[in-house]
């Protein structure tokens, strides 16, 4: 039983850190592409730059800033899904 809630204790490490991983990349990436947090409550939180985005130290939780200055308090654990904004392209077909 103890190696069982171990090995569960585990995955639950390994998938919070994948995912705060994955959010601090997009954050990083150059160019940088807006990108949609996607929460089990059906609450969407859009990031539009990676200005508005600070992270704790320890990785358990990030505060996302609006535009009207509210923010979001949210932990990557109960991200369920994450949207990237298309690349725009030109009228030659690549990417700007």
């Amino acid at each position: 039983d103890l190696l069982r809630s171990f090995a569960i204790a585990g995955t639950a490490v390994k998938f919070r850190l994948m995912t705060i991983e994955k959010i601090r990349g997009l954050c990083n990436a150059e160019p940088f592409r807006p990108f949609v947090l996607h929460l089990p409550d059906e609450r969407e939180v859009t990031i539009k730059h990676p200005d508005f985005v600070a992270f704790f130290p320890t990785g358990r939780l990030l505060i996302v800033a609006h535009e009207d200055e509210s923010e979001s308090l949210i932990d990557p654990m109960l991200v369920s899904d994450i949207t990237v904004a298309r690349a725009r392209t030109r009228r030659n077909g690549k990417a700007r």
